[in-house]
Order: structure tokens, then sequence, then C-alpha cells
């Protein structure tokens, strides 16, 4: 009996000893050369030379690797040192890394946050996923030497979240004085919605002179929507507000929409564009699409647009659809549309169109189908400010089908009334 229990309890520490994970990390390394210092504990990896270690690579010419104090450094001779930690990479000149507590210190590095090149003199690994950095530069011109670049004294970079700059500063290309100065700025820099300042740029041109482009604030309203607020500040043409907004409330309702507003210091002129993209469904099957597109003149868009493809567009269009199904019954759609022609000048309106449709049903069992459909059109349009057209109509069928299959092709109810008026206005 005593045998049987040892045997048993011998057996439950062996199975509860094998079945513990082992947490040990295993250090990998490696180089053409390698140089192993037993009485010092000490490696050095030359040429080629990389460490691994948990989620962390270090690759340089040069490595010394300490084991005793789980230290190495490496050093750039023909190539750079290079850091990285899954998906985020420093590249420098010079890296001591501490492999037991993961801190550490870059000198001379560059790395990518967003769509900008950040570079510092120091770059210090703080704990996992964050950093602090002296003396900064960031750019998203991708010219060497840049065509602009912001300087920061110190910066805290919390890795997927946010950035934190204190004081910042804005220089044209190698000018030591600032343009412009703020005492702190901070961004948001990781994948993950949250409010905050974006990057902005800043350049100049023959049209704008100096100008501060995407001046912005991102603001997370609710996991369903958010909101960025813009000012492009421009030396010649002076400061655009803009806004752009998303929401997705699906399957209710889906849609975006931006617009931009500027009061010329030169011209004087207001100058607008405005549009909207919406799908929703409410009430009673009711649903309502809409995409609104206006803007003030022909020019605006080439003129202020980033997008190149826009500055294509010769014509704008609007349109609005509200459909509301009745079950078992019917359909019943409302349309109204806008569009503007700036090359030929011509504007033209339909306001609206309205449709009225009910699902076939037997008038005469197995003999006649009864489904009828009426349309009412309003169409309005003016060409080269001058010439007027307006037209209404009437059109629908009475739909009365035959089932047989000798008279199934056999239809009538046709209807339809049309009403023009033409009027011309001179100009003087």
């Amino acid at each position: 009996m005593n045998s049987r229990f040892l045997f048993l309890l011998l057996f439950i520490s062996l199975k509860i000893l094998y079945s513990q994970e082992d947490t040990t990390e295993v250090v990998f390394y490696g180089g053409k050369r390698i140089f192993y210092y037993p009485d010092e504990e000490l490696v050095i990896l030359l040429d080629s030379s990389f460490v691994r270690y948990s989620i962390y690579e270090v690759k340089a010419c040069s490595i010394v690797y300490d084991l005793k104090n789980q230290i190495l450094q490496a050093y750039k001779k023909n190539k750079e040192v290079i850091f990285s930690a899954q998906e985020d990479t420093i590249i420098g000149e010079e890296l001591h890394f501490n492999v037991k507590n993961k801190k550490g210190m870059m000198k001379k590095a560059k790395t990518k946050i967003g769509d900008g090149f950040f570079y510092a003199d120091e770059i210090w690994l703080i704990r996992e996923k964050v950093l602090h950095a002296i003396n900064c530069n960031y750019t998203t011109c991708e010219y060497n030497p840049s065509h602009y670049h912001f300087f920061a004294q110190k910066v805290k970079i919390l890795v997927d979240d946010m950035a934190v700059v204190e004081p910042i500063s804005l220089h044209f290309f190698t000018l030591k004085p600032p343009f412009v100065a703020a005492p702190f700025w901070f961004f948001p820099i990781g994948e993950k919605r949250k409010s905050g300042l974006l990057p902005f740029r800043a350049g100049r041109s023959k049209e704008e002179g100096f100008y501060f482009k995407r001046v912005a604030y991102y603001l997370v309203i609710n996991d369903h929507s958010d909101l960025t607020f813009y000012l492009d500040l421009m030396q010649k043409k002076g400061i655009m507000p803009r806004i752009e907004g998303i929401y997705d409330y699906s399957p209710k309702a889906k849609g975006e929409f931006r617009g931009a507003f500027i009061s010329e210091s030169q011209t004087k002129k207001r100058r607008y564009s405005f549009n909207l993209l919406h799908n929703s469904k409410f009430l009673f099957k009711t649903e309502l699409s809409a995409k609104i597109d206006y803007q003030s003149d022909a020019k605006f868009i080439q003129e202020y647009a980033e997008d190149k493809i826009e500055w294509l567009k010769s014509e704008i269009y609007s349109v609005v659809n509200i459909k509301r199904t009745y079950k078992n019954f019917g359909q019943a759609n409302l349309y109204l549309e806008n569009k503007k022609d700036f090359i030929n000048n011509i504007n033209q309106f339909v306001l609206p169109n309205f449709s009225f449709s009910l699902i076939s049903r037997p008038l005469i069992r197995n003999f006649v189908n009864f489904s009828p459909f009426f349309k009412f059109e309003n169409y309005y349009a003016i060409f080269q400010d001058t010439i007027k057209n307006y037209e209404q109509g009437l059109s629908g069928n009475l739909g009365l089908f035959f089932m047989p299959p000798l008279v199934r092709n056999l239809h009538f109810g046709n209807f339809s009334y049309k009403k023009r008026k033409e009027i011309m206005e001179e100009k003087w």
C-alpha cells in the first residue's frame, strides 16, 4: 500500500515538473568571425554580426556581448546599426542595450514615424514601447537635405500611441533661426484611433507663398464616428479651415463628409466646397442614399485639392434618392438631382422625380395580372446663364398583363404626357 502511494506521488511530481513551461528566453548570436573570452565572459562578433533575443534583433558590423552583465554594444563601420523590435526599426551609429532589463540607448538614430522621418542625437529605450529622444528633427520631406524640418530638444514616444514634443520649432532648409515655434506639440502615431494633433506640412510655392498645410486636430467622438479639423495657412491666399467626418452606424447609417472655405486675401472672393456620401435606413423600411458635391467655382478643386485626380474634374454631380417599400403592396421612390458642367456652363436640376409601383396582383385569376406604375418628372436646365429649359412629364403603365401562353407578351395601358417651355434671357 505504501509502495503504491509513493509510486503515485512520484508520478504526479514528474508530471507537474515536465508540464511546466520553460520561460527562459534564448539569446541567439552570430557573425563571420566570433571571438570568445571565457575569463571575462565576453563575446565579440565581427562582420555581418547579429544578436536575437525575444522580440529584439540587432544587426551591425561589430557587436560586443557581455554575457555576465547581459549587455551588448553595437558599432557602425561599413554598415549602420539596425535595432528592430517586431515591426519597429531604428537605425543608428552606436547601440548600448541591456538584454536583461530591456533598456538601451542609440546614438545618431533615425526611424520612420507615420508618413515622416525622425532623426535624433540620442534615443533611449526606457521600457518596452516607450522612447525618449534628445535633439530631434522631424520632416515629411523626402529630399536630403530636407526643404524643412521641425526641431525639438525633447521627445517622448509612446510606440503605437502618442508622441509628445517640447518645445518645437520650424526651420526651412539649413537656416538655424526658427520660422515659428511652440512650447509643445503632441500627435497620435499608432494605428488605434486616438484624439490628438496631427503632423502638418510646411513649404513655399509661387502661388501661395509660405504655407502650413494640414495643421489638424483629430477628434474621436465614439467607436462609430470621428472628426478632423484642418487649417491651411497660406501667405498669399489666406486661411482656409476644413473639416472631415466619418460615421459608421451600420446597418442603420453610414457615410462621410468634407468641407472647405476660404475668403481669399488677394481677390476678396469667398470660395468653398462641400462633399457628402450617405446611406441610411429608418422607419417603415425607408432607404435614403445621397451624394452631394458642391463648390463655388470651376477652379476651386484645381487650385486647392491635394489629390491630382481631383484636378481633372470638369463637372460636379449631386443626387438624393429616398425609397420606401410597402410590404406586400409596392414601392415609392423620390429622386432629386443636380449636375453642373463647368466647361460648357450647364446647370441641370431634377426637382423631383417621383415614381410609384405596385407589386403584381391577379386581376382575373390565371388570366390577367395587374401591376400599375407611374412616374412624375420635373426637369430644369440653365445653358450659358441665358437659356432656361423647363420640362414636366407624367408617364406610367396600368400594368395589365395576360397570362395565357398565346397572349403572354400582350400588355397595354401605357400613357405619357410632357410639357416643355424655353426662356431666353438677354444679359447686357
